[in-house]
């Protein structure tokens, strides 16, 4: 029986690993979607997609002219109407707009038509480059699709790819391939908001592929300088791999996909699974050494009996710190917090499983190597001078820990938020953070707010009335601080007037005229057919758009804005109006973090809580639980003191640091109270707690640091900061663990409620 389990454990493990690799393979990396359907932020966003922008994304692409070059030229007017004209012929590229395709009101004979530049100078209505540059640059697009020293052309291309990952990936690397062949036109900057959700969903697949190898190779290398032996490592890798597999498994199985958030999932499950197998492999050692089995089976059972319960208690601690985010409003979050909580607890069981089948079938390997010992010996004489000073200085230790605790915690009071993708995800010095600053700088802004008026009522805004006040808004807009500029329909609208008029009057006065007009637009197209309304009035004329330009704004600088617009906005004679667009949209964002960041800690604090409270007894929980909020406090009022903001992965920090602060007291805490229970002397269950799951939990707080610390050498800011202060949050929960909840047990000396080993 023993020979045919022996072979016939590894093709099961083997079996169930092919299944899950095949399942994880099918996952996808989507960043798109950051609010569920039926939010009303969401709704919004949706509408502005559907009625105005043709269910499309934008792609900017600016060509900086090289020294000496002048748009203004055959050659050079040749090339881009060369590269413009395969461009548009790129599947799923729907609209493109630039100096030569934008539209002019031209005269042909007694008539006005609507044409795009380039259309007009290959038919001579325009009759020169130099009066091409002069109407050019009396037009809005001046500033806009060309910089006011003409040394910068951009194309604004619309791809139609809404909410289809691949599709967008596809698409812009055809362009990109077409942009190759034309570097010589100038220094290229690619930005827009589909270049911002592709390079999301790009640094998603590399980063998760180079994040886990980098885990693999650190972990590994420290996991065989601790235990000097290669079988050790391999089991444990093994355990965690299968639990790693299983967690992008069931994000497949979820219908979810991989997300930027998300993405710490899988790196966190390794060094959690690692973290419960030392526990497990630390506790075999201990037995091994210390007392005489008849048989491998007797010690295995005595192992797993024991070890089950506080394993299964930090996994149920630390599926409640990641489930609480299955609450949160920000749908990342919220998925990241289903698909972690059920990973962890699936993670539990193939943890158990895994270690119980390679203890059993490595039973005859030697329990230590020399190396091995010789850092357990190291490490116990750390845990000794740390005993001592417990003993000696329980009093200081509990004072100064919570005083430090209080002060951090006041620092709170400093916290904001940032929501802004660009500022959350990317250095300063990246390519795409530059290619966003050349167009705040140069051109018409990066950022966007979107008002939509609508009004149920056909012809509406045919009217004059609501005309003229859309022009009053447009000269407060236009007032305001940080505003690049501000599209609407009153613009086409001004150019036919222009036409039209006999007076030297800006934009109609009554109705009579601005209805001949609109009617002018609304049949006269060019012969691309491009509709100069569309983008902003809908074709019942019930709805209007109007877009306000911005710089890249952090959501700070963004929040005093949308203050400022939202208390001017019901000055004018105006529908309610609904603000949207790509800024504004990602800056609501900042309420939702607050929300999620206070909920999650309220929920994860409760029920952890609960869960030490049906464990132990409530004196050692309330100790329990002050020690496992200090690394949560300290850690997120460093944050605040740095002046850095909370944004979609610091949120992250505190269940995570709660969850896994209360890993390693609850070891601690277990041993103490079946310690006291079995001797009565407070002394000895004090040592022992120290002693005992102290190896495993200074192994397993070096290992965490060394995992979570691995995000800290990512590109995106977003996972660097998560990595740096979740290392610091690892850090404090070992000393949390070690130095304050003995301190404030051997202070207290609280009555344990017995723990059945």
């Amino acid at each position: 029986m023993k020979k045919t389990f022996k072979y016939l454990v590894p093709l099961l493990w083997g079996a169930l690993a092919v299944t899950l690799v095949m399942i994880a393979s099918s996952i996808k990396y989507n960043n798109d979607n950051w609010l569920p359907e039926d939010n009303p932020e969401q709704q919004a966003s949706d509408l502005l997609t559907r009625e105005f922008e043709q269910n499309a994304e934008q792609l900017l692409i600016a060509f900086t002219l090289q020294d000496g070059s002048n748009f203004f030229t055959k050659p050079m007017i040749d090339s881009f109407s060369e590269f413009s004209d395969r461009l548009i012929d790129i599947e799923n590229v729907k609209e493109i707009n630039s100096p030569l395709e934008a539209t002019v009101i031209i005269e042909e004979g007694d008539t006005l038509q609507i044409q795009s530049y380039r259309r007009a100078l290959e038919k001579d209505a325009i009759k020169d480059y130099q009066e091409y540059r002069r109407i050019l640059t009396d037009s809005p697009y001046y500033g806009l699709l060309i910089s006011k020293d003409y040394s910068i052309i951009t194309f604004s291309v619309l791809v139609d790819s809404v909410k289809q990952a691949e599709l967008r990936e596809e698409t812009l690397g055809n362009i990109y391939q077409l942009l190759a062949e034309y570097q010589d036109l100038g220094k290229i900057s690619v930005a827009g908001n589909l270049r911002l959700k592709a390079q999301l969903n790009s640094s998603t697949h590399s980063e998760l592929g180079r994040l886990l190898l980098m885990t693999a190779l650190i972990l590994s290398s420290f996991l065989l300088l601790m235990f000097g032996q290669f079988w050790r490592v391999g089991l444990l890798f093994g355990t965690a791999g299968i639990c790693v597999l299983a967690s992008l498994s069931i994000v497949v199985l979820f219908g979810h996909d991989l997300t930027i958030i998300s993405l710490t999932l899988p790196v966190m499950i390794v060094v959690i699974a690692l973290a419960d197998s030392l526990h497990i492999m630390g506790y075999w050692d201990d037995l091994r050494e210390s007392e005489s089995f008849a048989n491998t089976g007797e010690l295995l059972k005595r192992v797993m009996g024991y070890s089950w319960r506080p394993c299964l208690n930090t996994s149920l601690t630390t599926a409640i710190g990641f489930g609480s985010f299955a609450l949160s409003d920000i749908l990342p979050l919220q998925q990241f917090g289903r698909d972690a909580a059920v990973a962890v607890m699936v993670s539990y069981v193939l943890m158990l499983l895994a270690m119980a089948s390679g203890l059993w079938y490595v039973s005859w390997q030697k329990p230590t190597s020399k190396l091995g010992a010789r850092n357990d010996f190291i490490i116990a004489l750390i845990l000794q001078k740390l005993l001592k000073l417990v003993h000696a200085r329980s009093k200081t230790i509990t004072s100064v820990s919570i005083l430090v605790l209080i002060i951090t915690g006041t620092a709170l009071g400093w916290a904001r938020t940032e929501t802004n993708l660009l500022d959350v995800f990317f250095k300063p010095d990246s390519e795409i953070y530059r290619a966003f600053n050349l167009i705040d700088d140069e051109l018409g802004g990066s950022g966007s707010v979107d008002i939509i008026f609508t009004e149920h009522e056909e012809e509406f805004f045919r009217s004059y009335q609501p005309f003229a006040e859309t022009l009053r808004l447009e000269k407060l807009l236009l007032g305001l601080p940080l505003v690049k500029g501000v599209q609407s329909y009153l613009d086409p609208v001004r150019e036919v007037h222009e036409k039209f008029s006999e007076d030297e009057s800006a934009e109609p006065d009554n109705d009579e005229e601005l209805n001949q007009e609109l009617l002018f637009l609304d049949f006269s197209r060019s012969a691309d057919k491009q509709d100069v309304l569309a983008p902003y009035l809908d074709f019942t004329a019930e709805r209007i758009r109007v877009k306000v330009q911005l710089p890249n704004l952090n959501s700070t600088k963004l929040a005093v804005f949308l203050a400022e617009l939202n208390k001017n906005l019901p000055d004018y004679q105006l529908p309610a109006p609904v603000i949207t667009g790509h800024s504004a949209f990602f800056q609501t964002l900042s309420d939702y973090v607050v929300k999620t960041q206070l909920s999650s800690i309220a929920i994860t604090f409760l029920l952890i809580f609960f869960v030490l409270l049906v464990q132990f007894g409530f004196s050692v929980s309330l100790i329990g639980i002050v020690a496992t909020t200090l690394p949560v406090v300290m850690t997120l009022g460093t944050v605040s003191l740095f002046g850095l903001p909370f944004d979609f992965a610091t949120v992250i920090i505190a269940a995570v640091a709660m969850g896994i602060s209360v890993d390693d007291n609850i070891h601690i805490m277990h041993c103490y109270s079946n310690k006291l229970k079995q001797t009565g002397n407070h002394n000895l269950a004090i040592e022992s707690a120290m002693m005992i799951p102290g190896k495993p939990v200074l192994k397993t707080s070096l290992l965490f640091m060394l995992g979570i610390g691995i995000f800290a050498s990512s590109d995106l800011v977003i996972l660097t900061r998560f990595g740096i202060f979740a290392t610091q949050a690892m850090f404090l929960a070992w000393f949390s663990s070690t130095m304050l909840l003995p301190a404030m047990l051997n202070l207290f000396q609280p009555s344990a409620k017995p723990v059945d080993a």
